[in-house]
């Protein structure tokens, strides 16, 4: 009778005490991040100013006149020891300033990207501090994409949080009532039995979420900077140089800094472009020689989104024909008598005859599909300026914004599947080793 009596009370003590905890958890949560803002937004600068401080400052020193060697060196502190702007030069800028929200990983890349800026300039002849504006508003689309992913996965993190500190909230509280689990655990073959199943159930839990959670944190990196190269881009043909020019520029620029593939396709295009090629012959030959180059490239990232919205000009079979294998050319051949240049259409069947070939595997698959999709975003941007003349800077802007837009929208759907897959390590492993560990022995001590 007294055990009937007690567990409707222990039931509702747990009850009540997480239905107070989860809201304390997030008010506390929510208090720490004004904290920070707050201390960030009162905090006078110093050395750690961050990365966009620093990119900020050279932009604002070159667009005033000065070149970006005395831009980069009055950040640096010193005159180097040549008059060249390389990748280790930048990073060592970076490290300087950087805050606790960099990490060297984001230093390296955006050394790569300040470098390939300069060098984009140097080549081209055009103003420096609008390739290093593209540099600048990359980085700051980055910063809030990773701002959003931290916030989209706060939630998810504070309810694995209290599950598994529930366990030992429930031992706590029974000891505080006067019931003694912790005794009934230790003390009895009942009680270590409860307590090693209990154990495992929550290791394993443990083990479960963080699995899920590394899985879901290891897509974000290394991406193509598609937006980035899209901005260079339009610096560039704003500037007055020409498409061929800034294609092959870009490119050039890019190659080197991770950008799986496009920055090849960047520069053959170009190139071929300026060899007198029509606009689908080179961009097709530019996806096939990237095929070659790299047959079975890891850069596929799962989770990374890839603008799927574009404008409308080069159908998506005619550069999928390239760089997908035989069933793609097949529709690639079928919509080839839509279009004006049926040479180009036989060119592109036959590269992808001879580069499909040896096409066995999955990655291989997904990197030529990301490949034929980025270069077929690039080309529709432009486009309609190879052939009427038209300013190709409104698409380029709506390309970028739209693939900010499909980034947000990929790690929103991320962490909402990441929240549903945290419920089977909840019940499955956290749910047992409550009952193991925090009710089971709670009832036994009443009973005694």
């Amino acid at each position: 009778m007294r055990t009937m009596h007690t567990l409707p009370i222990i039931i509702t003590v747990t009850m009540v005490a997480t239905a107070f905890t989860i809201p304390w958890i997030r008010l506390r949560c929510e208090q720490h991040r004004m904290a920070g803002l707050t201390m960030a937004r009162a905090t006078p600068p110093t050395n750690a100013s961050g990365i966009g401080s620093v990119i900020a400052a050279i932009i604002a020193r070159t667009a005033s006149g000065g070149s970006a060697l005395e831009a980069f060196q009055e950040q640096f502190g010193a005159r180097f020891a040549t008059s060249r702007i390389t990748t280790e030069r930048i990073a060592m800028i970076l490290r300087r300033h950087a805050s606790d929200d960099d990490t060297e990983h984001d230093i390296t890349r955006i050394a790569g990207h300040l470098a390939s800026a300069c060098a984009l300039s140097e080549r081209l002849g055009c103003e420096v501090h609008r390739c290093l504006q593209s540099v600048s508003d990359s980085y700051r689309r980055e910063c809030k994409a990773r701002d959003l992913r931290k916030e989209a996965f706060a939630a998810p993190q504070a309810t694995i949080r209290l599950m598994s500190a529930l366990p030992l909230a429930t031992v706590a509280l029974g000891e505080f009532m006067g019931a003694h689990p912790i005794t009934f655990l230790f003390s009895s073959p009942t009680g270590l039995a409860c307590l090693v199943a209990g154990s495992v159930w929550y290791v394993l839990g443990l083990l479960w979420i963080r699995r899920l959670f590394t899985r879901f944190n290891a897509g974000w990196h290394d991406g193509p900077p598609v937006p980035l190269a899209l901005e260079m881009i339009g610096a560039a043909i704003s500037q007055g140089s020409p498409i061929p020019m800034a294609l092959a520029a870009v490119g050039q620029a890019l190659e080197g800094n991770r950008t799986g593939g496009i920055a090849t396709v960047l520069r053959n295009a170009g190139e071929a472009l300026l060899n007198q090629t029509t606009w689908r012959e080179a961009w097709t030959g530019a996806c096939a020689s990237a095929y070659r180059r790299q047959p079975h490239s890891p850069h596929h990232v799962r989770g990374r989104p890839v603008c799927s919205a574009t404008p409308e000009g080069i159908p998506v079979r005619s550069i999928d024909g390239i760089c997908a294998g035989k069933n793609a050319n097949r529709h690639a051949r079928k919509g080839a008598g839509k279009n004006d240049d049926d040479g180009s259409a036989g060119t592109g069947s036959s590269t992808s005859n001879g580069t499909g070939a040896d096409n066995g595997t999955g990655n291989g698959n997904d990197f030529h599909s990301d490949i034929s999709r980025q270069a077929m975003l690039i080309a529709n941007c432009l486009e309609a300026a190879w052939h009427h003349g038209a300013s190709p800077m409104a698409q380029l802007r709506l390309a970028v914004a739209e693939h900010e837009r499909a980034e947000r929208s990929a790690i929103e759907q991320s962490a909402a599947r990441l929240s549903i897959q945290l419920l089977s390590p909840t019940g499955l492993c956290f749910l047992p080793a409550f009952i193991l560990i925090g009710i089971i022995p709670a009832i036994a001590s009443f009973a005694a």
